[in-house]
């Protein structure tokens, strides 16, 4: 409950009303276009959770933490994630029949694509500035010049990977509608020097040759098996002498129940993709 009472105050825009001054139920609801019965519910239970504080008038306000986090001036919000969680919320919703079935449900998305692809990718960058430092340290490039990020996304593997290892160039290889995010992080990390960017399907296009490292970063979890031998194949193609190929990936053990997150995430690629 306190997850869709997060999702619905982040997605009417609450906690930017409130931050913009619409403190009251009625100047909020004016704001936002919503019922003031509800809204005030609604109020009421991110105040319970932590998220709002509520003076003996009644006003609302945000708390240092939903500042932090959910308003969209703060250098650290995370919405855009948040916006891909609750995308994700209403495909878990068809659970159970896609376990009638065996395959995802089409659903009706009002959002424009480009909305959908910036939220999804602001959910990579949120996981990967988590990952990447520990991926970067994991194998040893100390010798390498050239390295391909294979849907590298917002492109922060690249960033990590060339951040440590100054004589390495990346190129990160992805679809036409995310190179643009990929492009501004590159930017901001003052790294467009040393990472370039290729457009292309990993699910149809080569990748050149030459690369001392083809990274390949949860991306396997979306294909099928014939898919990921085709991927793999043309990753190993792409590799020059003595180059590897580094996979970062949900894994299960032998009895597909261990770790937790791990069996989770195989239903979450159960409602979402056809062949993951």
């Amino acid at each position: 409950m306190a997850s869709r009472v997060l999702l619905t105050g982040m997605e009417l825009g609450v906690f930017d009303a409130l931050d913009q001054g619409h403190d009251d139920v009625q100047a909020l609801c004016a704001a936002l276009r919503t019922d003031p019965r509800a809204t005030e519910r609604l109020l009421n239970a991110l105040a319970a959770m932590g998220l709002l504080t509520k003076d003996d008038d009644g006003r609302f306000g945000n708390t240092v933490e939903a500042w932090r986090f959910l308003v969209t001036d703060s250098a650290e919000c995370q919405t855009g994630a948040l916006r891909h969680y609750a995308n994700l919320w209403r495909s878990w919703s068809t659970l159970t029949e896609v376990l009638r079935t065996g395959a995802p449900v089409r659903r009706a998305d009002t959002s424009p694509q480009e909305d959908a692809t910036a939220s999804f990718m602001a959910a990579m960058e949120y996981f990967a500035r988590q990952r990447a430092p520990e991926v970067a340290r994991s194998i040893d490039l100390a010798d390498a010049e050239r390295m391909l990020d294979v849907g590298g996304g917002p492109a922060i593997y690249s960033i990590e990977f060339c951040r440590r290892y100054p004589n390495l160039r990346a190129t990160v290889f992805d679809l036409p509608a995310v190179l643009p995010i990929a492009r501004e992080h590159i930017e901001d990390a003052r790294l467009s020097d040393r990472i370039e960017l290729q457009s292309g399907d990993y699910c149809v296009d080569e990748f050149g040759a030459g690369y001392d490292l083809v990274l390949l970063s949860s991306i396997l979890h979306s294909n099928s098996e014939e898919q990921n031998r085709e991927l793999l194949t043309k990753a190993f193609r792409a590799l020059g002498p003595g180059g590897a190929v580094l996979i970062q990936e949900f894994v299960v053990d032998d009895s597909r129940t261990d770790p937790p997150g791990a069996a989770l995430f195989g239903i979450n690629m159960l409602v979402n993709t056809p062949l993951g």
